[in-house]
């Protein structure tokens, strides 16, 4: 027999679900006076709780909730102007010097060999996967964090 009494946890598990309990354990609940006290005390006290009625609110609380929420405010034309001629800035610098120095460009990677092109491309490649996967995990963190 076990000389040393329970913890607390232990008589609280007991005490919820003795069929879980291990064998030691039952035994020493049911051969101490004292760990069998504490576990009536725990039954008693899980049956007053299981008793008492679910918490209810008075008040509506999600109306309340939503209605201290700022209004959605609708996009800015202005700001939606700006983005599009922000993007067509950006692809006009890419874009012209691409079609001007075409000829040149193509010229100067003729000579590369395709293993080198494909030592280039491959850690691009790798290297955009692992930022999108980084941006997916980094959105799904902020989705459970709004989950809850």
């Amino acid at each position: 027999m076990n000389t040393q009494h329970l913890s607390e946890m232990d008589i609280q598990q007991y005490a919820a679900d003795k069929a879980n309990c291990g064998a030691d354990m039952i035994l020493h609940v049911e051969s101490c006076e004292k760990c069998r006290a504490a576990a009536a005390v725990y039954r008693q006290l899980f049956a007053a709780v299981r008793e008492q009625p679910p918490a209810a609110f008075d008040f509506d609380l999600p109306a309340l909730v939503v209605s201290r929420l700022p209004a959605a405010r609708p996009p800015s034309p202005a700001g939606s102007r700006l983005l599009y001629l922000l993007a067509i800035a950006v692809l006009g610098c890419i874009g012209i010097p691409l079609y001007l120095f075409r000829e040149t460009l193509l010229k100067m990677y003729a000579g590369i060999l395709p293993m080198a092109i494909y030592l280039i491309i491959l850690p691009i490649a790798v290297i955009f996967i692992f930022q999108c996967l980084e941006l997916y995990r980094n959105h799904q963190k902020r989705m459970d964090a709004l989950n809850y």
